[in-house]
């Protein structure tokens, strides 16, 4: 199973939003362009682009240390 870091943008909203309902209601699945996870090696990849084709389930959140960036972890 794939486990990808998407960045946090406009269609994912904010943590500030999502992350209480994700810490009381557990994963929850969104639909995203899944472009970006062709050849996905690691790290935060950014989810923007046109044409949604995907859904993940989101199952953590957090910031990357090195760059501050927020990020969700997605299967």
């Amino acid at each position: 199973m794939l486990h990808a870091l998407l960045r946090m943008c406009p269609t994912l909203h904010s943590t500030a939003r999502l992350a209480p309902r994700w810490s009381q209601h557990g994963p929850m699945s969104v639909s995203i362009n899944a472009g970006p996870l062709n050849g996905y090696h690691g790290g935060v990849i950014n989810c923007t682009g046109s044409g949604i084709d995907h859904a993940v389930a989101l199952v953590a959140y957090g910031t990357d240390a090195a760059t501050g960036e927020a990020y969700w972890t997605s299967e």
